[in-house]
């Protein structure tokens, strides 16, 4: 009984990721691992674990991140990386695969949290309940997503011109 109420505390601590996301916690071995990121990290932390746990999850074939995946990409976000020690030999072995720099990577979830984040509340059937719960609200969170969007495009432009710039650097011939 005591473990019913809990996951019920658990359910509404879910609840605060948004119908899109929350939907996915099907299980309470998840709920629960999702409810102490939530405690412990904060409501936008656990927002890109569950972000990062459903596009792992889809690489995995699978509908849903099953709670290990999702402590796994929480301790992953939230435990600062130490650089692996070298442990080969400098005669015979061969260096591994390099790996995604930690920078790309940031921009690949950036990405992917984006689209599951905003695609899905922007869709016509959501606007609209949102419309038909409290319009006033529902315009007010809309202006505050389109400043926002559009401090997003004005970065990602500035971020395109260094690209471009960076590109033009490396093909000007020596002079």
């Amino acid at each position: 009984m005591f473990e019913l109420l809990q996951d019920a505390a658990r359910i509404r601590t879910v609840s605060e990721l948004g119908p899109d996301l929350a939907q996915h916690l099907t299980r309470a071995s998840a709920r629960k691992v999702m409810a102490e990121v939530i405690a412990s990290q904060g409501l936008e932390t656990a927002q890109v674990v569950m972000s990062e746990g459903l596009a792992q999850a889809r690489e995995q074939g699978k509908k849903r991140p099953t709670a290990s995946l999702l402590a796994s990409v929480a301790r992953d976000l939230t435990t600062p990386s130490i650089p692996a020690q070298e442990s080969r030999s400098e005669i015979s072995d061969l260096p591994a695969a390099p790996s995604i720099p930690a920078p790309i990577a940031a921009l690949e979830r950036a990405a992917t949290s984006l689209r599951e984040r905003v695609y899905s509340p922007l869709a016509p059937a959501a606007v609209q309940a949102a419309l038909e719960a409290d319009p006033a609200a529902a315009r007010e969170h809309l202006e505050h997503l389109e400043s926002e969007v559009q401090r997003v495009v004005k970065r990602l432009d500035a971020a395109n011109r260094a690209v471009a710039a960076a590109s033009e650097r490396t093909e000007a011939p020596a002079s």
